[in-house]
Protein backbone atom coordinates (compact mmCIF):
# COMPACT_ATOMS: atom_id res chain seq x y z
CA UNK A 1 0.00 0.00 0.00
CA UNK A 2 2.78 2.27 0.91
CA UNK A 3 5.11 1.41 -2.33
CA UNK A 4 1.50 2.10 -4.19
CA UNK A 5 0.37 5.34 -2.71
CA UNK A 6 3.18 7.12 -0.93
CA UNK A 7 6.08 6.19 -2.61
CA UNK A 8 6.19 8.54 -5.68
CA UNK A 9 6.61 11.46 -3.57
CA UNK A 10 8.12 9.94 -0.48
CA UNK A 11 10.96 7.55 -2.12
CA UNK A 12 11.05 3.76 -1.03
CA UNK A 13 12.86 4.88 2.44
CA UNK A 14 10.25 8.04 3.32
CA UNK A 15 13.52 10.39 2.06
CA UNK A 16 11.23 12.41 0.06
CA UNK A 17 13.03 11.56 -2.92
CA UNK A 18 10.29 9.67 -4.81
CA UNK A 19 9.68 9.91 -8.44
CA UNK A 20 7.72 12.77 -8.74
CA UNK A 21 10.05 15.18 -7.04
CA UNK A 22 12.93 14.38 -9.56
CA UNK A 23 10.71 15.30 -12.22
CA UNK A 24 9.96 19.23 -10.58
CA UNK A 25 7.06 18.46 -7.87
CA UNK A 26 8.16 19.84 -4.62
CA UNK A 27 10.26 17.62 -2.14
CA UNK A 28 7.38 16.51 0.41
CA UNK A 29 8.75 16.48 4.07
CA UNK A 30 10.92 12.99 5.39
CA UNK A 31 8.63 10.14 6.87
CA UNK A 32 9.96 7.55 8.13
CA UNK A 33 9.47 6.65 11.76
CA UNK A 34 7.21 9.32 11.74
CA UNK A 35 4.05 8.04 14.29
CA UNK A 36 1.39 6.44 13.22
CA UNK A 37 -1.26 9.19 14.55
CA UNK A 38 1.02 12.21 12.42
CA UNK A 39 1.20 9.59 9.30
CA UNK A 40 -2.74 9.45 9.21
CA UNK A 41 -3.54 12.89 9.48
CA UNK A 42 -0.92 13.61 6.61
CA UNK A 43 -2.37 10.65 4.65
CA UNK A 44 -5.93 12.04 5.36
CA UNK A 45 -5.10 15.59 5.07
CA UNK A 46 -1.76 15.28 3.04
CA UNK A 47 -0.13 18.08 5.50
CA UNK A 48 2.59 18.86 2.85
CA UNK A 49 0.06 20.71 0.64
CA UNK A 50 -1.02 18.39 -2.19
CA UNK A 51 -4.15 16.26 -3.02
CA UNK A 52 -5.83 14.95 0.06
CA UNK A 53 -6.18 10.98 0.15
CA UNK A 54 -8.67 10.40 2.46
CA UNK A 55 -11.05 10.40 -0.56
CA UNK A 56 -8.31 7.56 -2.43
CA UNK A 57 -7.21 5.58 0.23
CA UNK A 58 -9.66 3.17 2.89
CA UNK A 59 -9.48 3.79 6.89
CA UNK A 60 -7.82 -0.16 7.02
CA UNK A 61 -5.28 1.34 4.02
CA UNK A 62 -4.20 4.56 6.08
CA UNK A 63 -4.02 2.49 8.79
CA UNK A 64 -1.73 -0.22 7.22
CA UNK A 65 0.82 2.62 5.58
CA UNK A 66 0.68 4.24 9.58
CA UNK A 67 1.71 1.45 10.99
CA UNK A 68 4.76 0.75 7.96
CA UNK A 69 5.81 4.11 8.73
CA UNK A 70 6.08 3.99 12.45
CA UNK A 71 7.58 0.93 11.83
CA UNK A 72 10.63 2.16 10.13
CA UNK A 73 9.62 0.95 6.62
CA UNK A 74 11.76 -1.71 4.20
Amino acid sequence: RYAISCTPCHGAQGAGDGAVVARGFPRPPPIAGADAARSLRAIATNLGGAHPFDDRIAPRDRWAIARFVEAGLP
